[in-house]
């Protein structure tokens, strides 16, 4: 891309780190923040993609990479103190993790009228609301319902229960998100490939159903991580889904009984693989 200024960020100030903001070029919504070095800032200009500094894994990523949600970088900004980055960025499907378009989807306060700061009825773990409804206020994409890969239907319904078969972390493009935590992947990407895996269900149980306002509550999930022997935290994984289901169904009727197991491998190297038992209207 083609610097025009001379300005730079003043990197010496925080300790090599400042903060980036990604905003969408032609809509201004902000999408998330994140973090850059020196090495990510001059790699973003050379490359035109957005490229951030992870402080829990300690190196460089770039945007997309793994999920396929590339940014694309338009103009770059310096705020007037020069320690604030900002990104406005052509955005391949959705910046949050969780599936969301943005990051800051989550209201917390907003003003009536006469201007007062009043309280956001729009929470996700609002029991007053519909799971369709959660669904909208999150901003959540569902990718496709996925396609049997044998012989079985994703699935079942018998009676008042609804039996979800062994699900994986499909994204909206229709590939899977692929690793072996402890090995290709670290316990955040299996973190994510697990709330990613709460979405195909999703989208599966609003195909069969209709409506996920169907839903009456989860009663069993069973997570699968296809991890090495010597990892320990398979629970923290599937806390991925387990809190999207909590966001969406709320956290009573979101939460039920649940298994986390670790597995040598999984089908196509996916991080997990998830099945679901719901309770759901006639």
């Amino acid at each position: 891309m083609r610097v025009i200024g001379s300005d730079q960020p003043d990197f010496d100030k925080a300790g090599g780190l400042l903060p980036a903001i990604a905003q969408d070029a032609s809509t201004g919504e902000v999408l998330m923040l994140a973090w850059m070095d020196q090495a990510a800032y001059r790699e973003t200009l050379e490359t035109g993609r957005a490229v951030y500094f992870s402080r829990s894994r300690n190196r460089r990523w770039r945007k997309g990479d793994e999920s396929g949600h590339v940014q694309h970088v338009l103009e770059v900004k310096l705020d007037c103190d020069g320690d604030t980055i900002l990104l406005k960025v052509d955005q391949t499907g959705v910046a949050c993790h969780t599936g969301a378009r943005s990051c800051f989807f989550r209201s917390i306060a907003t003003a009536d009228a006469a201007g007062d700061a009043i309280p956001s009825p729009a929470k996700s773990g609002d029991s007053s609301m519909s799971a369709e409804a959660r669904l909208q206020s999150l901003q959540l994409e569902l990718p496709p319902a996925p396609k049997p890969m044998g012989v079985y239907k994703p699935l079942v319904i018998a009676g008042e229960m609804a039996y979800v078969s062994g699900h994986g972390p499909l994204l909206p493009d229709g590939t899977l998100m692929e690793g072996r935590i402890g090995a290709d992947v670290d316990e955040e990407f299996g973190h994510r490939a697990a709330r990613q895996t709460g979405l195909a269900i999703l989208a599966t149980l609003r195909e069969g159903l209709g409506s996920l306002d169907r839903v009456v509550r989860l009663v069993k999930l069973l997570g699968m991580v296809n991890c090495e022997p010597d990892f320990r935290n398979q629970p923290a994984v599937i806390n991925g889904c387990s809190q999207l289901f909590a966001d969406v169904f709320g956290e009573d009727a979101g939460v039920g009984a649940r298994s986390a197991v670790g597995m040598g491998s999984l089908p196509g190297n996916i991080p997990v693989e998830i099945e679901a038992i719901f309770e759901i209207k006639p």
